[in-house]
């Protein structure tokens, strides 16, 4: 039997057919499915990760992301907003340059940058 006359157009946006593709596939593998891919999700979340050597789940490295981003907000507020702060990181960091630069470190400074240097052309 042929059909006849206008064919009904459907149109969905992309959030549309993103949210009808993952109906059908969440529908389609069913219970167990739906189970077992949170199961391997959680896995892939709490493994711990050896490679470059990091010993860190994935869940770990994100937490630990967000903590970085969150802290580097509130320092630069801090450090924009209080004078007082601000100036005790500027001697922090202005005595820390003393003591590196010092007679007695000037030496192991000069070899450690030596053999940074050394290592740095070796691996072109």
């Amino acid at each position: 039997m042929a059909l006849s006359g206008p064919m009904a157009e459907i149109k969905l946006d992309d959030a549309q057919l993103q949210e009808a593709l993952q109906a059908a596939i969440l529908n389609a593998i069913g219970t167990a499915g739906r189970e077992q891919i949170i199961k391997e999700a959680v896995a892939y979340l709490t493994r711990q990760d050896n490679s470059y050597g990091r010993s860190t789940s994935a869940l770990s490295r994100i937490v630990n992301i967000a903590a970085e981003q969150i802290a580097r907000t509130v320092l630069e507020k801090k450090f924009a907003d209080d004078a007082e702060f601000q100036a005790q990181v500027e001697s922090l960091y202005s005595d820390a340059l003393k003591k590196l630069f010092d007679v007695e470190n000037r030496e192991k400074l000069i070899s450690r940058m030596a053999e940074v240097m050394g290592r740095a052309l070796s691996e072109r």
